[in-house]
């Protein structure tokens, strides 16, 4: 959008700006906070820290705030703006969330305003000369909006501006996680208004971001106030991602009509899930920037409201979201860091009852981010990387999660065991030495490596896995296929190509019995991710990397520290999560086709995991009449799949992945 200059009228166009050394200082009335906080904007009481920031605030200093999400930070600065004779212009890069803070302070008669690129011209002119007049107190604009519009420049320098709050201040710093350069350039902003108070505040700055803050804007080192970064009534728990829809359903059973927060890595995702939770009787919303505003807004506000129990979203929502009683947040992907994920969860539980933050996670994700920071900025690269290793790190641990989050953010937690997080849950966690385990899966790695057998997999071994799969466990599908082969090993599994192969004669063969698959998959995805084998894609097979063999070796001793096992996988593995998928009043009655019910499982299984990789539902891979044609007619050619009631010219797609499923049971059966 392109504004008309004349606002630069009342200076000099090459004039430059000077500071304004000599303004005189924000009015402090004698209205007492206490006052303002009762009549104006409802409270009773301050939140901790709050009484004292606003006084440093009104005493026209500058302060930085790092308060935890739902910690209070907005009215540290809406506050004394209230009071102020002059201007507050508070930077915010959420756009949503400034327009939601002005409706929410107009509503209760402060007068405010917001300027960002989505403004309209007509309503930026009004803006503009309202301000101007004096007649707003407080003005949310985006940090691009501030450093770019020269006209911008000159409205502030003709105004009194009494205070600037930085807010999401933690992107000043390169070291935070979401660093925008547009921030960095804030302290000439900050120059141009020496009297005005400045007040920075962030919910996640680590000690090294918050001396990056301060430098930045040339902060008094004793000008801070840091509360505790603790939120004691959320219980934290990670589990590796066996299959999203059957776990997310689990999860929300033990949360019946309560509201909750389903975070998505892309917009894809989030529809995906929304619409297979939806099917599931599930009250459900979506969320992302794909949808148009208004709809965004209408979404948003029955979610508030309790019209709807579960919003599922990309990282955008929630970001000023004054809803106490949000009882869950759902990571279903892996956030980029610790400090997202940290903010994130901190939008349970702001009533102060207790929330469950769960988080799942695939070595998917974790190669999907790292292929982002590769193409992200250069200069970024390093931070990033390494925000995301602590974070694949402390979901690791076996230890206290809350001890080590906390010390991420530089704060000491005293005790070992909180009682609030999976690993110190001792009712869930059943404590267990994988040494051992540890060795055995390292070295039948190293048995069939130094075997004759050129062993490569591809769809046929995953295949036979499911025409053997007779006990209905859960075969994980972020699983890779050569660690499956090495747990059948282990566990003795008769699969065609173990047999085949001789790898029933190693000597790792059975040793493996007394944990079952879901059990072994923990253990594996840990060993994957501390970085002792390494999977190649193109084959499917793995490989003991260096500090794997050392370990094997028993040359070092070392030093991760693997999961336990959740009780329950003794009893089961995952076979609820398979039964809560199947919908049985998708098939035709039993009259209709009298198929093979072993190849039609196959046949559905691989359309599930089709689904689940393309993020679709699974009668739109292919119905199921069509799966049951298959199974009675056997198509082994593409003419004959042609055929197939249901398939046409788009789902012949699909031929190159269900061929070879009936090819290789017709060969089982002898039927050419």
């Amino acid at each position: 959008m392109q504004v008309s200059g004349w606002f630069l009228e009342e200076v000099k166009p090459d004039e430059p700006i000077q500071s304004c050394d000599n303004r005189r200082p924000p009015s402090q009335s004698q209205t007492s906070s206490l006052e303002v906080l009762n009549s104006v904007f409802g409270h009773q009481n301050f939140l901790p820290f709050q009484e004292e920031i606003i006084t440093q605030v009104r005493n026209g200093e500058d302060v930085l705030v790092v308060l935890p999400t739902g910690g209070g930070k907005s009215l540290c600065y809406q506050l004394p703006a209230y009071i102020f004779d002059g201007l507050t212009v508070v930077v915010s890069p959420l756009i949503a969330l400034m327009q939601d803070q002005v409706m929410r302070l107009r509503q209760i008669g402060i007068r405010a305003a917001f300027l960002n690129h989505l403004v309209e011209e007509e309503e930026y002119i009004a803006t503009m000369h309202e301000i101007r007049q004096g007649n707003i107190k407080l003005l949310y604009i985006a940090p691009e909006t501030l450093v770019q519009r020269p006209e911008i420049h000159v409205m502030l320098y003709n105004s009194d501006v009494a205070c600037l709050a930085i807010d999401e201040a933690h992107c000043i710093s390169q070291w935070g996680h979401d660093f925008r350069p547009t921030y960095r350039e804030l302290d000439w902003v900050r120059e141009q208004f020496p009297d005005a108070a400045c007040i920075a505040l962030t919910a996640t700055a680590t000690p090294q971001v918050q001396r990056d803050i301060k430098q930045s804007l040339n902060f008094s080192a004793d000008n801070q106030f840091i509360n505790s970064f603790n939120r004691n009534n959320l219980f934290i728990s990670v589990e590796p991602r066996f299959e999203l829809l059957g776990q997310t359903l689990a999860f929300l059973k033990k949360h019946p009509h309560e509201s909750g927060i389903i975070y998505c890595q892309k917009r894809k995702h989030v529809n995906w899930l929304c619409e297979n939770l939806e099917e599931h009787g599930i009250s459900v919303l979506p969320y992302h920037a794909g949808l148009d505003r208004e709809e965004r807004k209408q979404n948003q506000e029955a979610f508030i409201k309790n019209d709807v129990s579960v919003i599922v979203a990309t990282i955008a929502f929630g970001m000023g979201i004054d809803k106490a009683n949000v009882r869950f947040v759902l990571h279903a992907w892996l956030p980029k860091d610790i400090e997202s994920y940290y903010q994130e969860i901190g939008r349970a539980g702001r009533d102060g009852k207790l929330a469950e933050c769960l988080l799942l996670f695939s070595q998917d994700d974790v190669d999907n981010l790292k292929e982002l920071i590769e193409d992200g900025h250069p200069t970024q690269r390093e931070g990033r990387l390494e925000s995301l290793n602590r974070l694949i790190d402390w979901a690791n641990l076996t230890e206290c999660r809350r001890k080590t989050l906390l010390g991420y953010f530089g704060e000491t937690y005293e005790e070992d065991n909180c009682g609030m997080c999976d690993n110190c849950d001792m009712t869930k966690i059943k404590k267990v030495d994988l040494t051992e385990a540890a060795q055995k899966f390292l070295s039948c790695i190293v048995r069939v490596e130094n075997s004759t057998t050129n062993v490569v997999f591809g769809e046929e071994y995953f295949i036979s896995i499911m025409h053997n799969n007779k006990n209905n466990r859960r075969i994980p599908i972020c699983l890779p296929v050569g660690v499956l082969y090495m747990i059948d090993i282990l566990r003795g599994e008769n699969q065609e190509k173990i047999i085949r192969n001789k790898h029933d004669k190693l000597s790792t063969w059975k040793i493996g019995q007394e944990y079952n698959l879901e059990q072994w998959y923990y253990l594996a995805l840990q060993l994957l991710q501390n970085n002792f084998f390494e999977c190649k894609p193109e084959d499917g097979t793995v490989h003991l990397t260096d500090k794997g063999r050392e370990i094997n070796r028993k040359r070092v001793e070392s030093d991760a520290r693997f999961w336990g096992f959740p009780v329950d996988s003794v009893e089961n593995d995952f076979s609820d999560s398979t039964t809560v998928e199947l919908n049985t009043n998708e098939f035709p009655s039993d009259e209709q086709y009298d198929c093979d019910l072993e190849l039609l499982e196959r046949l559905r299984e691989k359309r599930r995991r089709i689904a689940e990789k393309e993020l679709k539902k699974s009668s739109s891979i292919l119905p199921i009449v069509s799966l049951k044609e298959m199974a009675v007619e056997l198509p082994q050619t593409s003419e004959a799949f042609r055929q197939i009631r249901g398939i046409g010219e788009v789902r012949m797609k699909y031929a190159d992945d269900f061929l070879p499923i009936i090819r290789v049971y017709c060969k089982e059966q002898g039927i050419d």
